[in-house]
């Protein structure tokens, strides 16, 4: 089996969470889906600078990290529809950029 299962079944939940039953109102799921992605979006990355190298690990960050950049700045902006689109890119490039990585 695969060792690392635990921390994205945890994760796929902290993100439900946080960003459908917690939406859009303070609440501690916000805090622990940070915490979990963060400390999983650096495991990856260190994953694949190891495994890969640091081209691998540039061109699949590149979009994640552009999603991510584009919906935070949409939601300083409050622009609710921007926010949503890019936070949904974010969460499908990273996913697909983490299996990639881990899987490949």
């Amino acid at each position: 089996g695969d060792e690392r299962r635990p921390l994205w079944v945890a994760q796929a939940v902290a993100c439900f969470w946080s960003d459908y039953l917690d939406s859009g109102r303070w609440a501690f799921s916000h805090l622990l889906d940070k915490l979990l992605a963060t400390s999983l979006v650096l495991y990856t990355i260190a994953f694949a600078a190891a495994r890969r190298g640091p081209l691998f690990v540039a061109l699949l960050a590149a979009p994640t990290f552009l999603f991510y950049g584009l919906s935070t700045a949409s939601r300083k902006r409050a622009r609710f529809h921007r926010y949503a689109l890019f936070h949904s890119l974010w969460h499908l490039s990273s996913g697909l950029a983490a299996a990639f990585t881990v899987h490949s």
